[in-house]
């Protein structure tokens, strides 16, 4: 199953390592040297997805960095209300699809567009993520009602 293609990367987002002028190296020291109060306040509320994932924005990888999600807060992310209200939104898109073009017998892969979430019930995830997206896939096949 392949997710759908991701968006593009807005034009107004600056691109890792391209703030590299005598000012923008002043206020990064001056923004590491409150990070320490941010991830003592994660540490404090017990947010380990929050401290995390800020621990490795700190970490300042580069560009090529990709951040692995572990299955602990895969399984917060999916616990989320928003995030359930979100798949059953996109299940009942794929069912329509499936429901327009109806191949029977015929195994398909239908994957639902990008959604926005913004998760509201769990700070942890607030902290971590801010609001993302989801999308979900399926191998779906149409079979003929025996009526």
């Amino acid at each position: 199953m392949h997710p759908p293609s991701d968006p593009p990367f807005p034009d107004n987002v600056a691109k890792w390592g391209s703030a590299d002028g005598v000012m923008d190296k002043a206020e990064a020291a001056a923004n590491w040297s409150e990070a320490g109060y941010v991830a003592a306040y994660f540490d404090m509320h017990d947010w380990h997805f929050s401290s995390d994932l800020f621990g490795a924005y700190l970490g300042n990888h580069g560009a090529d960095f990709n951040y692995i999600l572990e299955a602990e807060y895969v399984r917060q992310i999916m616990n989320s209300a928003d995030v359930k209200n979100t798949v059953l939104s996109q299940l009942d898109s794929i069912k329509a699809i499936a429901r327009a073009d109806p191949q029977i017998g015929v195994t398909r892969e239908i994957t639902a567009p990008w959604d926005v979430v913004e998760s509201h019930d769990d700070s942890d995830l607030v902290y971590a993520l801010g609001h993302f997206s989801v999308a979900i896939g399926s191998d779906t096949t149409v079979t003929k009602a025996e009526d």
